[in-house]
């Protein structure tokens, strides 16, 4: 993705991203690549930890709760590459931090922008990105980004 194009084109250019598992190397838990978010099928030998209530903040938990354990936030990775894929490159202390510790849920907080989840019972994720004035995105268990 081009990081000249406004935000209304890279939101447009993530409408088109697919989501595939595979075994990424070493301690890689993503990688965003050519309209791609490629995912390890494992967190890095962690597992994942699938919130089945991720639109609600209090449900994730303090970092080591049993609930979580020493998985790896799948939100939270995917959010991370989607940011890759607006043109947000690695910071600290934030979502687009280049590591990652098991247990640890980590959300963007610019103004402006807004990050909703939700789970079903058949284990699907759909993550919803959007601005008060852009449109939105959003991933579903098929792979796709609408």
């Amino acid at each position: 993705m081009e990081l000249g194009r406004s935000r209304p084109q890279r939101l447009t250019a993530i409408s088109k991203v697919l989501t595939k598992t595979t075994d990424l190397p070493d301690s890689l838990l993503g990688v965003a690549s050519s309209g791609v978010i490629w995912i390890d099928r494992d967190g890095a030998g962690h597992g994942w930890f699938i919130d089945p209530s991720p639109a609600d903040e209090n449900a994730f938990g303090a970092s080591g709760s049993h609930t979580i354990g020493d998985r790896i936030d799948l939100l939270t990775v995917v959010v991370h590459e989607l940011g890759h894929l607006l043109g947000f490159d690695h910071s600290e202390d934030s979502v687009m931090g280049e590591t990652l510790e098991p247990g640890t849920r980590k959300m963007p907080e610019p103004s402006g922008f807004a990050v909703a989840a939700n789970a079903d019972d058949k284990g699907s994720l759909t993550i919803i990105l959007g601005t008060t004035n852009l449109p939105s995105a959003t991933i579903t268990e098929g792979g796709t980004i609408k």
